[in-house]
């Protein structure tokens, strides 16, 4: 398959699947959509519809940011939890209904680069968002 085909093929399929996601958010409310460099810049926004919010996210890390990859992560979720933290470089993006769940999430994905990168530097606790929307910044106990 060529490459001007595959994109094609993944293209049509992204679109599937915003249109299917959206269709279920205009039911259930709205949806919030974090975005994070590698920085620490970061984009966050709520709409009824997936694809607003996420291009909305990353509209706004890309206006606090020098890097390019804004919108190369985020997490999405409707009245849950979004955790951000920076392992050095590494972002590491969690979401959950809970806290509880939130943060076993950011665990998990902090195991996860550290089997990748065995020296991830310590990482420290960027922001958290709530179920309301409320943006917390918090450090690391």
């Amino acid at each position: 398959m060529s490459g001007k085909k595959k994109y094609r093929t993944l293209q049509a399929f992204c679109i599937l699947l915003a249109l299917a996601v959206e269709a279920n958010a205009a039911e259930d409310g709205g949806w919030t959509v974090v975005t994070m460099s590698r920085g620490g810049a970061f984009g966050l926004s709520t709409d009824a519809s997936i694809a607003v919010a996420i291009a909305t996210a990353v509209r706004y890390c890309k206006s606090r940011s020098f890097d390019s990859d804004c919108g190369a992560e985020f997490r999405v979720v409707r009245r849950g939890w979004i955790l951000a933290e920076l392992c050095g470089d590494q972002r590491v993006l969690a979401a959950g209904q809970s806290l509880d769940e939130a943060e076993a999430q950011l665990l998990f994905r902090i195991d996860l680069k550290r089997a990748y990168i065995p020296n991830l530097p310590s990482c420290k606790r960027i922001f958290a968002i709530d179920p309301n929307g409320w943006f917390h910044c918090r450090p690391n106990s």
